[in-house]
């Protein structure tokens, strides 16, 4: 079965990656506004899932939540953009026809199959690194890559022990 796994971390420096059957890859990292207030683009968003959902998509995306200490109206803008990136993706792949599934992931889930618990974010950008030999992210600076490398790593986690 053709499946494009779309995995989204949803901060604000977040990303959106297709993981292809044959293992390609595409991405762009969190597509936002540029009103004065930086809010998700749900309309680029959409475009994305336009652009890779040439087979049936599974939309994955990390379950994230509020930390102690984060204030209120952080912790609800972080909920609200998460909302908006993640509704976006799924009600297009829906109106397309292609959405088979949706499914959250514990941040605590993906960074432990991956041994990155108590890591930097230096080092999901070298597992991404090492499971991408191929693929070229020069283009991208430090704080960009990091939001791939994350979105990447849940979207390969729910293969590994999903689909596999």
């Amino acid at each position: 079965m053709d499946i494009t796994v779309v995995a989204i971390d949803p901060g604000a420096y977040g990303a959106l990656v297709a993981i292809y059957n044959n293992g390609e890859v595409e991405y762009e990292c969190m597509p936002m506004t540029l009103s004065k207030h930086r809010v998700v683009d749900a309309i680029r968003v959409g475009e994305f899932i336009d652009r890779v959902s040439h087979t049936d998509v599974i939309v994955v995306w990390e379950n994230v939540h509020s930390f102690p200490g984060q204030g209120v109206a952080s912790s609800f803008k972080f909920g609200l953009q998460t909302g908006l990136v993640v509704g976006a993706a799924i009600s297009r792949a829906s109106g397309n026809g292609v959405l088979l599934s949706q499914h959250k992931v514990s941040p605590r889930d993906w960074k432990k199959h991956f041994d990155l618990i108590k890591t930097n974010k230096e080092a999901a950008v070298a597992k991404m690194q090492e499971l991408l030999p191929n693929h070229d992210f020069s283009g991208l600076n430090k704080q960009a890559i990091s939001g791939v490398a994350d979105a990447y790593l849940i979207g390969r986690y729910f293969i590994d022990t999903s689909l596999s």
